[in-house]
């Protein structure tokens, strides 16, 4: 066990960035195996072998900072893809969330209106066939 220790003592060690080298090559390594015969090339298998590699020689570097360096341009890039979510369910609302409104159908057309809650009662001309109805709300 002695040789274990003596070989890891000063390494990185296995961080989020080798995982994700490590899922990708296991993905790649599963595609290859996946793809039918006539499709199989060496791309896939060289390119988990690569992949895998890198994730080994991550987790057995000696030099911290850069592997640091690296870890924290990971979590900047994960930050910018979870911000982009975020910007773009809130500028959509899901539906049922926007409660000051609500959706009704006109009589001529069945063409689906949103029209403000708790209004009482409302004229609304429907902007398909310009039907006017009143309706409480």
């Amino acid at each position: 066990m002695r040789w274990y220790k003596r070989i890891f003592t000063g390494r990185y060690g296995v961080k989020r960035l080798s995982v994700v080298l490590f899922v990708i090559a296991g993905l790649l390594l599963l595609w290859s195996f996946i793809m039918p015969v006539y499709w199989r090339r060496s791309m896939p298998l060289m390119g988990a072998l690569v992949f895998f590699a890198l994730g080994l020689w991550r987790c057995l570097s000696r030099n911290i900072g850069r592997r640091l360096q690296e870890e924290r341009a990971l979590d900047m890039l994960w930050a910018r893809f979870r911000m982009l979510g975020q910007r773009t369910t809130q500028a959509f609302p899901r539906r049922g969330e926007d409660s000051r409104f609500i959706v009704v159908r006109c009589p001529r057309c069945r063409q689906k209106l949103r029209v403000p809650r708790g209004k009482g009662l409302i004229r609304i001309t429907c902007k398909r066939c310009t039907g006017k109805f009143e309706r409480k709300v």
